[in-house]
């Protein structure tokens, strides 16, 4: 899958097409999801994840809210998306976890954010 970068030339900001490095861990077609409920700034959202088997790991991580088509709920689903395009090249959820935008008092500010923080503290992702 192509990925687009910037690069800066006489036009303002230039978009190329570059091909991702390094390999991707496939999902099996069929695999079972956990889901969970949170609240975060007064929104409730639901949170859908699913798991490599062996070793049973986080692999994708689904958002939602219940005010489907607003900008909210857009911004984390893409969250969501990205997080898991990382997890299935090799990221960590501690490594997502120290890379999203915390407050002062190191509190996640994105649903994505308080999202990555109870995968960090819940059974989602050990071994049954």
């Amino acid at each position: 899958m192509p990925r687009l970068c910037l690069r800066r030339s006489k036009i303002p900001w230039q978009i190329r097409e570059t091909r991702m490095s390094g390999n991707r861990e496939e999902l099996p077609n069929r695999r079972r999801a956990e889901v969970r409920e949170f609240l975060h700034n007064g929104q409730a959202y639901t949170l859908g994840v699913s798991c490599f088997p062996n070793p049973r790991r986080v692999a994708e991580i689904f958002l939602s809210s219940r005010r489907p088509g607003s900008e909210t709920e857009a911004i984390a689903r893409d969250g969501a998306i990205l997080a898991s395009l990382a997890l299935q090249h090799g990221a960590d959820i501690t490594t997502l976890r120290h890379a999203v935008t915390r407050g002062d008092d190191s509190s996640a500010v994105t649903a994505i954010g308080v999202a990555l923080d109870l995968l960090a503290v819940a059974d989602i992702g050990e071994a049954p």
